[in-house]
């Protein structure tokens, strides 16, 4: 099984209860795809119902109109060498501390023995991520984190400076890692006297202060209710090919963005519905442009066309680089 899969064991979790319905009766594969959605992910039957119906995982075997475990018994699911090794290597991250502490850590790595990791960090050269990360390590930044994640559990209320700004009081909904910023933004409901006025997101970087203010929030906030209120109207439509482990790459790339994936047999590719925030336009475009000819945008035509405008002022800086032509101010902005 693919790296992909041990990293993440979303594909050991589905075949595992698959694997134990199959032993009462033969699965359909409507009946297998609904399954796979609901232990992995929601693309995941693209990638595992081939694998089990061309008998390549020789778990499965035919019978009737479905497929019956060959094992017998539900499976047991002992961890791999390479779950360990991976285990191992993530609590080296930088971003673990902020969830355990030192002790934990130290426990864990403990019990892995004398285990090497798989990786180490000096093992990743990240080309297109920002030079200004958070201060992972930083004893406030990981207090102000767990605040917050506790507050996304809780629905207790937090009184925060973000800045200049001051909110008296607001309800934590969402913590999000922006890979290419290195970065974690919140988002949080600006509450008025019982309801939300808005949604404001924020990089944690840039919290001055954060106390608790003894409320609790009597009934969640539907954070999905109000970004769909600034959804663009029109989803991207992505074409991607397989070249280059493309398909991987993008369910990976664009996993925080709600999407829904195909494959088209009149072109032998898929296809990639994303929607997003109006706000998010600008980074979705750089994570578009980041697979070169891998993904081609097809729609909708307002996206198109800025993703072209991109393309032709990329074209007159280079031009003017290979001229040794000075930049006007726009473009030094850019450069």
């Amino acid at each position: 099984m693919e790296l992909f899969s041990e990293v993440y064991s979303a594909y050991y979790r589905a075949v595992e209860h698959l694997l134990a319905a199959a032993c009462e009766r033969p699965l359909t594969a409507a009946e297998m795809e609904r399954m796979i959605g609901q232990y992995a992910f929601s693309e995941s039957a693209m990638f595992i119902l081939p694998k089990i119906q061309s008998g390549e995982w020789a778990l499965f075997e035919p019978q009737g109109a479905g497929w019956r475990s060959k094992t017998g018994i539900p499976p047991q699911m002992p961890l791999t060498n390479l779950q360990r090794a991976w285990l191992k290597a993530m609590l080296q991250n930088p971003r673990i501390r902020l969830f355990l502490d030192d002790d934990e850590i130290q426990s864990l790595s403990g019990s892995f023995g004398g285990m090497e990791p798989m990786y180490g960090q000096s093992d990743f050269c990240s080309f297109d991520r920002g030079l200004d990360p958070d201060d992972f390590d930083a004893p406030s930044y990981i207090a102000n984190f767990r605040t917050l994640l506790h507050a996304v559990r809780t629905r207790k209320m937090l009184e925060l400076c973000h800045g200049e700004k001051h909110y008296p009081s607001c309800c934590a909904l969402r913590l999000q890692y922006a890979p290419k910023e290195d970065r974690f933004y919140a988002y949080l409901a600006v509450m008025g006297e019982d309801e939300p006025t808005r949604i404001h997101r924020c990089a944690l970087l840039e919290i001055t202060k954060l106390e608790w203010t003894g409320r609790t929030a009597q009934e969640p906030v539907d954070l999905e209710a109000h970004l769909l209120a600034g959804r663009a109207e029109d989803p991207a439509l992505l074409r991607i090919s397989e070249e280059r482990g493309g398909l991987e790459r993008c369910m990976m790339q664009f996993a925080s963005y709600e999407k829904q994936t195909e494959f088209d047999e009149e072109s032998g590719r898929y296809l990639c519905r994303i929607f997003y925030d109006r706000t998010e336009e600008d980074q979705l475009l750089d994570e578009i442009c980041s697979f070169g000819r891998v993904v081609r945008l097809l729609g909708p035509p307002m996206l198109l066309e800025r993703l072209r405008e991109r393309l032709r002022r990329q074209c007159g800086l280079m031009e003017r680089a290979e001229t040794f032509l000075p930049y006007t101010e726009e473009e030094a902005e850019i450069c």
